[in-house]
């Protein structure tokens, strides 16, 4: 297997964002991406590929993990909510592994959407884009807000663009258990910090995912040597499954 999507689609499910998320961001975000790349892309979105009605564990692990290992970056949208759900954190720490195979590249591009002044340690060393005034879960199509949006995606696709098109060469390794599942969780323990404030150009210098720190600093690091004691239990996230089938995993 090689690469087989450009981007995983990493959010944390809530129904009342679900029209935003996959109605306006995604449209805008993909559209964006394939002026740029002029070519189409494919967004692994797990409520697409994955069964409203599966609820065997084994199977929906082995699902994520294929969407995740089959991808050349992940678009992540952060929010305190998401840095609280076991799945969102195993699917973008997934992925701060292989920021530390290939130091001189990115594959994580967080999207700010609100409650962003206290986030993990880790989310410090990653610039963002910062979309919290367009993120509204009724906004309207062709409204003024819309346009700020799109006009925002528009101009971080610039840079992610190029970024999907140095994806580094495929490795079989990122499809196994062990990358994405048996990760470590901080549960509780999360050290949130206060981040930068946005510039008036939205987000942190540059807007999409590059590493602000040095690759061999503490801080470019810190995702993966955040305090993380607990593992990903079976038995919750099996329970959590169950809780909000059917729309997907409980992110």
């Amino acid at each position: 297997m090689a690469y087989k999507y450009d981007l995983f689609l990493s959010y944390k499910h809530l129904e009342d964002w679900k029209p935003w998320v996959f109605e306006i961001f995604v449209l805008l975000l993909k559209a964006s991406i394939e002026t740029q790349l002029g070519r189409r892309i494919k967004i692994f979105q797990d409520v697409n590929e994955i069964s409203p009605t599966e609820t065997d564990e084994s199977k929906l692990v082995a699902e994520i993990a294929r969407g995740l290992g089959g991808s050349r970056c992940i678009v992540a949208l952060w929010s305190m909510m998401y840095f609280r759900s076991r799945w969102c954190w195993c699917e973008s720490r997934s992925f701060a592994k292989r920021m530390d195979q290939t130091s001189a590249w990115s594959p994580i591009y967080p999207v700010v959407l609100h409650n962003g002044e206290y986030f993990p340690d880790f989310a410090r060393a990653i610039q963002w884009l910062d979309v919290r005034e367009y993120a509204i879960p009724n906004m309207r199509t062709l409204s003024r807000v819309h346009e700020g949006l799109s006009e925002t995606i528009r101009k971080g696709a610039g840079e992610l663009a190029p970024t999907i098109e140095r994806a580094p060469q495929w490795q079989p390794e990122w499809l196994s258990h062990d990358w994405f599942y048996d990760q470590p969780f901080p549960e509780n323990d999360l050290s949130l910090q206060v981040l930068p404030k946005a510039s008036p150009g939205g987000g942190a210098p540059s807007r999409w995912g590059l590493l602000i720190a040095n690759s061999s600093s503490t801080n470019a690091v810190s995702f993966s040597s955040a305090r993380t004691t607990k593992r990903f239990p079976s038995s919750r996230c099996a329970s959590a499954i169950q809780i909000v089938r059917p729309v997907g995993i409980n992110h």
